[in-house]
């Protein structure tokens, strides 16, 4: 039989309001491994979310893929582990009246 071919992966213009998302992780990760066929992951837009986690969020993908112009407006980001510039330094990722805070790890809770 004959391989199915499978489209590439495209998330574009999704908005995003409200969330309360916890983790004993990341809040979110976007791995998209090398030579993996990615569209593209952009325009997404998050309102007045809040992020509480272990971890900061975390990035692995190539330009190519074009994971970019994420908009994080009113959002607030604590995490118990130091926040790491690799994501807030991605093409088109702008932080617009977000708070961004470091917590401590034993002050975490389950």
């Amino acid at each position: 039989p004959l391989a199915r071919e499978t489209l590439p992966l495209s998330v574009e213009n999704v908005v995003f309001r409200n969330l309360d998302i916890r983790s004993s992780g990341r809040p979110f990760e976007v791995f998209v491994g090398k030579g993996e066929r990615c569209a593209a992951i952009r325009g997404l837009r998050f309102e007045r979310c809040r992020f509480t986690a272990r971890l900061p969020p975390a990035f692995a993908c190539e330009d190519g893929h074009h994971v970019e112009d994420w908009l994080f407006d009113g959002c607030t980001f604590r995490t118990a582990a130091p926040q790491e510039d690799g994501w807030r330094n991605r093409k088109g990722f702008v932080l617009k009246n977000c708070a961004v805070d470091e917590i401590p790890a034993d002050g975490f809770g389950s």
